[in-house]
């Protein structure tokens, strides 16, 4: 019974050895395999410590990024910061993986030929048998071109194609917070303009649309490099544009839709062989109480530019003000070219979207 035991036992003992002969064989395997699968990955791979550095980097990694492993490795991965991010964006996501859990997000960040870029980025913490977490391993996405397809597409959405500001729907998304913000804080004044390029069909009718184009792209250029960085601009219709004034009361709202008249009528938009002079009548309206709505507000603006243009045109009428007729059009002027006399004259270059000057040679 002892010789049977020992023989079974004998006979256990070598498979077990042919087991862990076969097991170690696999293990190699796979980790051969693993390896030919973050060698040939398509998405960059880096290990770092839990302190940032980074130990290990794959081949795609130095492809999307333009850092080799030996520029790589033992830095952080500061070396890819693209300044476009927060601290507080930083400060999440290192709460997150440090407390053990996966960080998923999209980021840019910056090419060692200063190109920016975004990927996709999974950040996974690796743990020991004792639960402690000893490294990260990042899994890093180049998402660049589909980012770029959604900005444009954006663009396309938000954007007037033919004077690049933004068009009616963006201008009315925007709008909503904008005027919801000024409702929410008693005392935070807010004035709409409606602004309305005097005679444009005579504009198209006698110098074609093409014409009528250059003059949209020429005022709206105009406009939007006057207007304060926090004013909402878009084209409403046609050649009409609106403007929303945040913290803006009646004087000061005055004051800013006079400057715009002025800088329309006093630089004529260049055209071959001569300038076309232009001027735009502006309707006004501030946010009270009683206004219901954004597009009660615009409404209103809209009715104090019909008053504008009724009385004579190039001028700022606010709602609700006394105003009065001349009995002719003031100071409006049809568009024409003008001629040789005007030599030094301001006008407005189309190119470049800031004022310029030219003499003009007819």
């Amino acid at each position: 019974m002892t010789k049977a035991m020992c023989s079974s036992d004998r006979k256990l003992t070598d498979w077990d050895q042919f087991s862990l002969v076969g097991g170690v064989e696999q293990s190699k395997e796979l980790l051969a395999l693993l390896e030919k699968a973050v060698t040939f990955s398509a998405n960059a791979i880096m290990i770092t410590d839990t302190k940032g550095l980074i130990l290990y980097v794959n081949p795609a990694f130095a492809q999307i990024t333009g850092y080799t492993a030996e520029d790589a490795i033992g830095n952080t991965p500061n070396l890819l910061k693209s300044g476009q991010h927060s601290e507080a964006f930083y400060q999440d996501l290192w709460q997150t993986i440090m407390s053990g859990k996966v960080w998923r997000g999209e980021m840019t960040n910056r090419k060692k030929n200063g190109e920016i870029y975004w990927e996709y980025m999974t950040i996974t913490p690796l743990q020991n048998d004792a639960g402690e977490i000893t490294h990260f391993i990042a899994i890093k996405e180049d998402i660049t071109l589909r980012k770029r397809a959604e900005l444009e597409l954006e663009r396309w959405a938000t954007t007037d194609p033919l004077t690049g500001i933004s068009n009616r729907r963006h201008f009315f998304r925007h709008g909503r917070v904008v005027f919801a913000s000024a409702q929410a804080q008693p005392g935070d004044a807010l004035v709409a303009l409606m602004i309305d390029i005097d005679h444009f069909k005579s504009v198209n009718d006698r110098h074609g649309h093409a014409a009528g184009d250059i003059v949209l792209r020429a005022v709206a250029s105009r406009l939007k490099h006057l207007l304060r960085p926090g004013d909402l601009f878009g084209r409403y219709g046609g050649e009409e544009f609106a403007v929303l004034l945040p913290r803006t009361d009646q004087s000061a709202g005055r004051m800013i839709a006079e400057r715009l008249r002025a800088a329309i009528e006093e630089s004529p938009v260049l055209f071959p062989g001569g300038a076309l002079s232009l001027t735009v009548s502006i309707g006004a309206a501030h946010a009270d109480s009683g206004t219901a709505s954004l597009e009660d507000l615009l409404d209103r603006a809209d009715q104090a530019l019909y008053q504008a243009k009724r009385i004579g045109r190039n001028r700022v009428v606010f709602l609700g003000e006394n105003v009065a007729g001349n009995g002719g059009e003031g100071k409006d002027q049809r568009g024409a070219l003008e001629g040789a006399g005007n030599l030094f004259n301001s006008f407005w270059h189309l190119a470049l979207g800031i004022p310029a000057r030219f003499v003009t040679l007819l």
